[in-house]
């Protein structure tokens, strides 16, 4: 029995690769996949096969009589999702899937998030979760450029919020706040714990650019990619972790393609839940908001390193969108972010 939903994209070689697929069909197989978002690295079986070991998405898949007692059984009176129960059911079955996926969903409006969505990993047949997904974390650093307002006591919010986001929903990832002001402002109590903290002792001008070439000087040699970000830029965890994996195949990646200027309360409930939870976002105007990495962008760290003593005129071409080298190869991020309400 095939389940699809109405919104399914294949892929052009969708028949091909699939009528190859039921011709040397494992004769154990008892549910497949066309598509799937894995939470646990998948085993490869055969040439675009893999055997699942936790996949959600519901969206294209297929039943075997061997399981469908089981499918029942475990789903029938269940308050879970059927993507939950199926995981359930990957533990005790043979279920198969492909990589890449030969099926997603196309971009539309979800009642859950309140806005339009864009589950694009899965068309790019990204793997989110995983061992592989935990040693890339472990091998980023985000540095956060932090303007420095002394005096206010709560204007540094956002960033002690940014900071114990990453730690919480990105484990392994190296965060980095440099601030830019006379004197600093924040304390180690405000960060997440592990969280360095530097201090450009300026009160001119914010200067983003120098702030994240400061941070990139003191980056350990382990670190392969790097996220650069303004202090109230608010992505969610599975677009980041996404987006960092792209950066696996290209140069670098945008941070995001559309931006919403959240409330006031908007942004305390982002804060209280670390996520847009209950947001109606779609009252507010999407805006794309100008060069494509001046708030928010995503580097191997080795396209920075071969900057070299040219890296602050290479990061200033970006952020202002002067085409230095077109060379490089960057991802267009279709994510959507938040702007934080100023602290």
């Amino acid at each position: 029995m095939l389940i699809f939903e109405d919104d399914v994209v294949f892929d052009p070689s969708f028949s091909e690769k699939f009528s190859v697929f039921v011709r040397g069909l494992p004769a154990d197989w008892d549910m497949v996949f066309l598509g799937a978002l894995h939470r646990e690295d998948p085993v490869p079986v055969a040439e675009n096969v893999v055997r699942l070991r936790q996949a959600y998405s519901t969206y294209a898949y297929a039943l075997r009589a061997s399981i469908f007692d089981a499918f029942i059984a475990v789903n029938d009176g269940s308050p879970n999702p059927v993507d939950v129960n199926n995981g359930i059911l990957q533990s005790n079955y043979n279920c198969y899937g492909f990589a890449p996926n030969l099926a997603w969903v196309e971009s539309r409006y979800s009642p859950v998030q309140q806005r339009m969505a864009d589950h694009w990993y899965l068309r790019e047949s990204i793997v989110p979760l995983g061992s592989q997904m935990d040693s890339i974390l472990r091998r980023s650093v985000v540095i956060i450029a932090y303007r420095g307002s002394n005096g206010s006591a709560t204007h540094g919010q956002n960033v002690a919020f940014l900071s114990r986001f990453y730690a919480e929903f990105l484990p392994g990832i190296k965060t980095c706040v440099v601030e830019q002001g006379g004197r600093g402002s924040l304390e180690p109590s405000d960060l997440a714990a592990g969280c360095s903290y530097l201090l450009v002792q300026d009160e001119g001008r914010f200067d983003r650019t120098r702030c994240f070439a400061t941070g990139l000087e003191q980056v350990t040699h382990d670190c392969d990619f790097v996220i650069l970000s303004d202090d109230d830029v608010f992505i969610d965890a599975l677009s980041i972790r996404a987006n960092l994996r792209i950066c696996e195949r290209y140069d670098c990646a945008t941070g995001f393609k559309s931006c919403v200027k959240l409330t006031e309360a908007d942004t305390e409930s982002v804060r209280r839940n670390k996520f847009a939870k209950g947001i109606d976002l779609t009252t507010y105007g999407q805006t794309e908001e100008g060069p494509p990495f001046v708030h928010y962008g995503l580097f191997r760290r080795d396209m920075l390193r071969a900057r070299g003593p040219r890296l602050d005129s290479f990061l200033k071409g970006l952020i202002s969108d002067r085409n230095q080298d077109p060379s490089y190869r960057v991802f267009h991020s279709p994510n959507m972010a938040l702007r934080l309400y100023p602290g």
